[in-house]
This record gives structure tokens, sequence and C-alpha cells, in this order.
């Protein structure tokens, strides 16, 4: 999240327009600076932990904290917990609050109804979110999440073999259905390899050693390689470049609230085979871009193989496809939608405002 904001802030900048970034306090960074044109304020915080309630309370000290600090602004976007439901009432100077809701809300959309936007990454978080409390619909609105199309591009040098994976090795993902399907195909088609990227440590958001030994277990004697988590973008750019397709195959149905790793895999180049999470309708455009297999079916592994089978051999034909969608993600597209979105806010609170006086 932190890296998504400061490229679309970098992007305001780019258009005019005056940005602060305030983040949690790190040793050895300096309480203030300016990075390409945006200025970063740095103070307390806390570190997560594994405590749901304990972090709540923390995140809500340091709420308290910061909403007396807010600059004056127009605009102050947040996805912050406690933030937007105490801004509204304890500092009005720092601008009309607008959500980022980038997960599936857990029951706390009530503590917004006076927030001014809640910007939800894909269709399948602002349903969820009006499942909720349908009287937020006039605030809801859906913008999604940025890619960095100057940095992941297509290449030719690809093996137009390889399938790959990039995220993390956790059951929600689907790993093993990927896996799986893979030992089926590998005695048909002995030229496939499939490359698994991604963090396996509990603490990294993955499902721990026990589960990447089972993973390694069913993998045995087939062409699978198990790549530690890449975390530098050039160096995570380059693998999506070097493979032949992507599969995505997560099955985590309150875990996904939009998915940019099947979006930088399609800047890449590669074709995408995703399971048939709402999320990845905004963007997945069957036999165009990629295909979508039904994870929930008893018949999941066979049809994610005949899904993965398609896309390799008509890859050539969704490259072109897959590109044409990632452009429409780029931070430049994203940030002119917030701005548009911003636009509308503050011209309906200055009408309001001449209609109350």
């Amino acid at each position: 999240m932190a890296r998504l904001w400061q490229g679309l802030a970098e992007n305001f900048v780019t258009r005019g327009h005056r940005v602060t970034i305030i983040c949690r306090n790190w040793k050895g960074m300096p309480e203030k600076e300016t990075i390409r044109g945006v200025q970063f304020l740095r103070s307390g915080g806390f570190p997560q932990s594994t405590n749901i309630l304990l972090d709540l309370l923390k995140d809500a000290v340091y709420a308290i904290q910061t909403v007396l600090k807010l600059p004056d602004a127009d605009i102050l976007v947040t996805n912050d917990f406690w933030l937007p439901a105490l801004t509204p009432r304890l500092n009005s100077r720092a601008g009309q609050v607008v959500v980022s809701v980038n997960r599936f809300p857990k029951k706390q959309m009530f503590l917004y109804k006076d927030t001014a936007r809640l910007a939800a990454p894909s269709s399948a978080v602002q349903v969820a979110i009006l499942q909720q409390n349908p009287s937020l619909e006039p605030q809801v609105c859906v913008i999604p999440n940025p890619i960095d199309i100057t940095n992941f591009f297509p290449s030719d040098t690809r093996k137009p073999h390889q399938i790959l994976y990039v995220g993390r090795l956790h059951p929600e993902k689907g790993v093993e259905l990927l896996v799986e399907a893979f030992s089926r195909l590998q005695p048909q088609y002995p030229e496939l390899s499939l490359r698994i990227v991604g963090p396996w440590k509990d603490n990294q958001g993955g499902g721990g050693e026990t589960y990447l030994n089972k993973l390694k277990k069913m993998a045995n004697g087939l062409q699978v390689d198990f790549t530690e988590p890449i975390f530098e973008a050039d160096e995570l750019a380059a693998v999506y470049r070097s493979a032949g397709i992507f599969c995505y195959p997560s099955t985590a149905e309150l875990g996904e609230a939009f998915g940019v790793a099947p979006l930088e895999a399609m800047a890449s180049g590669l074709p995408v085979v995703v399971s048939d999470l709402m999320c990845f309708k905004d963007y997945l455009e069957e036999g165009v871009n990629g295909f979508s297999f039904d994870h929930r079916s008893k018949e999941a592994v066979n049809n994610l193989a005949m899904r993965l089978i398609q896309a390799l051999e008509s890859a050539e034909q969704l490259r072109s496809g897959a590109i044409y969608t990632a452009q429409r993600f780029s931070y430049a597209s994203i940030a002119k939608q917030y701005l548009e979105e911003f636009e509308k806010i503050l011209e309906t609170s200055s009408t309001g405002k001449q209609n109350h006086d």
C-alpha cells in the first residue's frame, strides 16, 4: 500500500497538486523530507502483531495521536481503521475524508458514514461494502489499484513453456490446485515447467514450513522450481518477462480485494489463468487476455489443467489483449480517476456549504 500511494502521490504532484504523506516513524529516517515533490511527515506508529484486538487498540492510540496533527487539506485519503471515523469529528480542517478500502470490510463500515467517499478497488469490494451497509451507496465508488507499466513491460526473451505463479504460498491461494494440475499435464507435455515465487513463512503471510514441504512433496519428480520471495520490483519484473503464461488460482473468496499480480503479468505480456473470483472479473476477458476456471467445482484440478493448456496454446494471440488491458491500470490513468473523484467531492462540498449559508 505504501508503494501504491507514493506512486499516486507523485502523479498528483506532476499535475500541480500539493501532496503530504503522513506515515509511521522508522528508526534512522527523518521526521520530515521531500521525495520527488511529495512531502513526508513521519510520526508515531506501532509494529503489527498477530492479535487483532491488540492491533485495533494500538491503531486507536495512533489515530488519536495523529488526527489533531493532520495538516490543513482539501482531501484526506486514508486506509487507517479509526482515522476516517475520528477526523470528521475532531479535525474538519484536514479535508474531506476518502477511505481507501483495499481489503474486504470487517463489519466496520458503519463507522464511516460521515466520510466523503469509500474507494473500493474492485466491484467485489463494492458489493461487500453495500451488503454490510446499503445506506453508503452514494459514497461508494470503484477505483482500481494501479500497476507500474514502466517497470512491468513485455519481452521476447521468455520461456514459452513456463507457467509462473507469484504470490503467497498459503492454502487459500490455491497453490496445491496448481501443483496437482501441473502434475497431470507433465506426462503429456514434458517440455512444461512451473515456477512458484513467493513467501512461505508465517510472519510473511505464508502457510509455514509444513505447508511448503507439502507442496514440495507434491512436486517431487516434476519440473517445479520454488523461488524465495522477490521484493525488488526490477527483479520481479524480470521474472514475469521470463515466463510463458501466469496462473493465479486463489480460492480466497473474501481475501482477494483486487489482484495486482495478474495485471502485472499482463503488463509483462503474459496471458493469465485465474480462478472464478469476482475481483478478477473487472479486468479478465475470456479468450482475449486469459481464462478463468471454476475453482469451486469438484473437477477444479481438471478445469485448471484444461485452461492452462488453452492459455499455453493461444499465448501469442492473447499477448496483445493482455498488454492492452494492463495499460488501463497505469499510475497516470488511476491518478486521473482519483483526481476526477476528488473534484466531484469538492464541488458537492462547496455546493452544500452555499446552500447551507
